[in-house]
């Protein structure tokens, strides 16, 4: 917040919370429901101190549940652990794996955004699901250097908006698994405002440390 001056958010990627399908459930209700009657059986892989380990231990808080938490270097690696049946579940964004899904190589249960996934509208949001409180994105923003003139912000601001309405934009971030996101510099602030504290509780109540 100190060191930069928001410009423009660019896109926005939901997470999927997935399961192997070797698992008795079917949507996120049955997998809490699980984890309840096995305390501890179920493991939870995400690449180390990134989001999605975040987003994991805001649905272990959120619903109540415990699982072991297994440290992967990178989602590739988490990724490939998931699709062969090593682990029982991950969040990973929607661009790492609708591929996956569309094959059935792993189980959907909901997505991590507020609304549902453009590119997976048959699939629940967490909120939908009866976790409220779990709404997680990730997320591409332009900044400028702290200090930069209001006007040069303008400018650029502008320039990034008129770009993600333009015919090929959308279409490239759509292979990414990316929505055109925009609007102004505030809209960019107010978000930084409140994703910083909401992440740094996350991490101060989880106890996470990075090693």
């Amino acid at each position: 917040m100190k060191g930069f001056a928001p410009v423009a958010v660019v896109s926005r990627v939901p997470f999927v919370l997935m399961v192997a399908p070797r698992l008795p459930a079917t949507n996120v209700r049955e997998l809490i429901n699980y984890a309840k009657a096995n305390p501890g059986r179920l493991n939870f892989g995400a690449p180390v101190g990134a989001t999605p380990q975040l987003v994991g231990e805001l649905f272990k808080v959120k619903a109540g549940i415990a699982f072991q938490t297994i440290p992967y270097k990178g989602a590739a690696t988490t990724m490939t652990d998931m699709l062969t049946g090593q682990i029982d579940m991950a969040f990973e964004p929607t661009s790492l794996v609708l591929a996956h899904i569309e094959d059935a190589k792993v189980r959907p249960l909901a997505v991590t955004s507020a609304t549902r996934s453009r590119y997976l509208p048959a699939l629940p949001t967490m909120i939908e699901s009866g976790v409220p409180g779990v709404v997680a994105e990730s997320w591409t923003g332009i900044v400028a250097p702290a200090g930069t003139s209001p006007e040069i912000v303008d400018r650029v601001n502008r320039a990034i908006n008129d770009a993600l309405k333009s015919d090929d934009m959308r279409p490239a971030l759509t292979k990414l698994g990316g929505e055109p996101v925009g609007g102004s510099a505030r809209d960019f602030s107010a978000l930084l405002a409140q994703e910083g504290p909401k992440w740094i509780a996350m991490v101060q109540s989880a106890g996470l440390k990075i090693d």
